[in-house]
């Protein structure tokens, strides 16, 4: 990287740091202020939040930075366990302990502390600490690279952002432009005055001069020619030879680049032509194909020590904020190498951790190392967090990376990571129980050729375990709004004997009330429940369903009576809890006097019923 590369401050970006130091003035006077960042890769985001960090501790606000990283999307509420990491000697430590306990007890391995943390009342005890934090100082949230965030990440940061907490709070998010959060940008659309609209555009000539003032002119031309004014570009390829550049330059013209300077600029503008705090499109192409430019960052990584560049494939693997003990089980080489990448600059020391100087930089290690490598790391990294407790989603995200089929051990940690995020991140659990399905052994094959049992827990035979996963992959699908395909899993489990199917049915009809085919989920329990069962639960679940099924029909009558039947299968049937919540609810039903129009709102029998059998309703916000 060439002399005069890196700055105190951001070239080309005086606009932009003016309305960040309007947004922390306003967040200290203790109004919401809310910051979008939006840029192509390398347009300068991470940097232009780091700078609104200092400025707001420098104002005296309590700052809570965090970055979503792009290998482990699927670790729920990643972004924000690493913002509220509690740091050595902060005063704001008990905080962000209480913030970040409260995250990952939400989907964590005790079922008695996950108990009533689902999504919504999880949401809005978040709310309540940072409010507590708040009411002793201002507060900043800056979360960066939300385009690789987890969906429980970008939900809990759309319901902060709508329901704001009652304090002092500059909210800050970054993510790419062709990636936007959708459901974050119209959050931060919504709030008006409030909000500060970044959009990043490609630095101009003159600023590419400022940034190197060492090169001639003619190198500048061709850097600026090569990269089109991407910072990041423009660092990496500093030192890099007129051969490389010029090639890099043709490759980006064959493949359509945009070639005028500052493409994109403008500024956003409201209803009616007034000016919006705002700046730019963000939208100009980068120059260079990323690909060429992971093959740029290759090179580094490629003139480091054999032990080095182990040691940063390691790091990649292991994730970020990097973890000196994971990086020591993969490599079981020393922290000195560690030290020798900081010293190189490709790792960068920042509030107590190690990260990369780029998630371009980190990807280029990654897909450096091969890829059974790669498979090898994952492996002991599971090892490692299983040996010492480690957290139970970050054990699952290096397991579904790194196990094999058949492998009974990691398909019990994947389904007990899915259970433990089915409530507060059902995303999560979704992709973790797919992957678990895809994992478990066939039932024809019981043992490993060397010997390794592959027996389910319990004594379960392989069939019924399956049908267990599919049964939970059905719930978290329908939870997340993925109806269709929760009711094409249920129908398999549905198909299966065992005291899962009518639970199952019940559930599809659930489904099929929600997309209004009331005929279908009318016919789905009135033929199950034609059916020898045992009076239990899931019979009095059903009764209940088959009521709320009725009650939004045209027949009061019809859901009067269906009411009755289901009082009577409810007596004894779920405990106190399960009975009073079905007698109020069928109480109402049978005082009904007139149809209900088909709604995706549950009735209060079934909301009640159902939230203490499972997941709740989509549609239902708490």
């Amino acid at each position: 990287m060439a002399k005069g590369a890196t700055n105190a401050r951001p070239i080309g970006r005086d606009a932009e740091l003016t309305l960040l130091a309007d947004a922390v003035s306003g967040a200290a006077d203790g109004a919401l202020r809310a910051v979008a960042v939006r840029g192509d890769p390398g347009m300068g985001k991470t940097r232009l939040l780091a700078e609104l960090a200092g400025l707001a501790r420098a104002r005296g606000f309590v700052v809570h930075h965090g970055q979503a990283t792009e290998f482990e999307r699927d670790v729920p509420f990643g972004v924000y366990i690493a913002a509220f990491e509690p740091q050595p000697g902060d005063p704001s430590r008990d905080a962000q302990r209480a913030l970040t306990e409260l995250l990952l007890d939400a989907t964590g391995p005790s079922e008695a502390r996950r108990a009533g943390l689902d999504r919504y009342r999880l949401f809005q005890r978040a709310r309540r600490l940072i409010e507590d934090q708040g009411a002793a100082g201002p507060v900043a949230i800056v979360l960066d690279d939300l385009h690789w965030a987890d969906q429980s990440s970008v939900e809990l940061t759309e319901y902060l952002l709508r329901r704001p907490p009652r304090a002092p709070l500059l909210l800050a998010t970054a993510y790419r432009t062709a990636q936007v959060p959708v459901g974050i940008a119209r959050a931060v659309a919504q709030l008006g005055d409030a909000t500060v609209d970044i959009g990043l555009s490609p630095l101009g000539e003159s600023d590419v001069a400022a940034l190197l003032p060492e090169a001639d002119r003619g190198r500048r031309r061709l850097l600026y020619r090569t990269t089109r004014g991407n910072p990041l570009y423009l660092q990496v390829l500093a030192n890099a030879s007129v051969e490389t550049l010029t090639a890099l330059a043709e490759a980006g013209a064959a493949a359509g680049v945009d070639t005028r300077a500052g493409a994109g600029v403008g500024v956003d503008t409201r209803a009616g032509g007034e000016a919006r705090a705002g700046v730019g499109g963000g939208d100009a192409a980068a120059g260079v194909p990323e690909r060429a430019l992971l093959d740029v960052l290759s090179t580094e990584l490629t003139a480091l020590t054999p032990q080095v560049r182990q040691v940063a494939c390691a790091a990649a693997v292991a994730g970020e904020p990097i973890s000196l003990d994971l990086v020591a089980s993969i490599t079981e080489l020393p922290e000195l190498a560690l030290d020798h990448l900081v010293g190189v600059g490709l790792v960068v020391e920042a509030d107590a951790s190690f990260r990369f100087r780029h998630p371009l930089v980190r990807a280029a290690a990654y897909w450096m190392a091969g890829a059974a490598w790669r498979l090898r790391a994952h492996d002991r990294a599971a090892e490692q967090l299983r040996g010492s407790g480690g957290p139970l989603q970050l054990l699952a995200h290096h397991t579904a990376r790194s196990a094999q089929h058949g492998d009974v051990r990691a398909v019990r940690t994947l389904e007990a990571a899915a259970a433990a995020a089915s409530g507060a991140a059902p995303s999560t659990a979704v992709r973790l129980l797919r992957t678990a399905l895809r994992l478990l052994p066939d039932e024809t094959d019981p043992v490993l050729p060397d010997g390794t049992d592959l027996s389910p827990p319990d004594g379960t035979d392989l069939a019924s375990w399956r049908v267990q996963l599919q049964w939970a992959l059905g719930r978290a699908l329908g939870v997340t709004g993925e109806l269709a395909a929760s009711r094409q899993i249920l129908q398999e489990v549905m198909r299966a004997p065992g005291p899962l199917r009518i639970a199952a049915v019940s559930f599809s009809s659930m489904i099929y009330r929600l997309l209004g085919d009331l005929d279908e989920a009318k016919a789905l329990l009135t033929t199950e429940l034609t059916r020898p069962h045992a009076r239990d639960r899931s019979t009095s679940l059903a009764q209940v369903g088959l009521a709320a099924v009725e009650l939004m029909g045209s027949d009061p009558g019809k859901a009067r009576r269906a009411a009755a039947v289901a009082i009577r299968s409810l007596t004894g049937a779920g405990g106190e809890a399960l009975e009073g919540a079905g007698f109020r609810g069928t109480r109402r039903i049978r005082r009904w006097r007139r149809p209900l129009v088909p709604s995706t709102r549950w009735p209060v029998c079934v909301t009640a019923a159902w939230r203490r059998a499972g997941p709740r309703p989509t549609g239902r916000r708490g």
